[in-house]
């Protein structure tokens, strides 16, 4: 449990950096900007908001629960591979934007690998 609980935080803290790199290099004209503060926290928020049900979930041992967790976190690996793709119509700041989207997405990898693998009995 221990491996999963860390490969999600890494991922949430992951998300949170990717928030603030393209809050540094907005795409348009609705992105939350360091000029916005409040925005800026809300989408932080809501981040944060979003993966306690997936931290919720790492909890429980029992496989169900463990493929459920699986398809949420699948979820936010197509996130991170959709903003790799916005990284190429950003005018500033592509690269950081698509190097953090692939760090997202091989971690979010890597935590959907270690979340199916099956534990060891004690």
């Amino acid at each position: 449990m221990g491996k999963r609980f860390s490969m999600v935080l890494l991922t949430l803290l992951i998300a949170i950096s990717y928030i603030l790199i393209i809050a540094k290099y907005p795409t348009g004209a609705k992105t939350a900007t360091y000029g916005e503060p409040i925005a800026l926290l809300l989408t932080i928020g809501v981040v944060i908001a979003a993966f306690i049900p997936l931290i919720v979930l790492l909890l429980f041992k029992h496989i169900i629960v463990k493929v459920i967790a699986t398809l949420y976190q699948v979820v936010v690996f197509i996130i991170f591979i959709s903003g790799m793709i916005v990284g190429f119509f950003a005018e500033q700041g592509a690269v950081w934007i698509m190097v953090c989207g692939m760090v997202g997405a091989f971690m979010t990898a890597i935590s959907i690998i270690v979340t199916l693998l099956p534990e060891k009995s004690e």
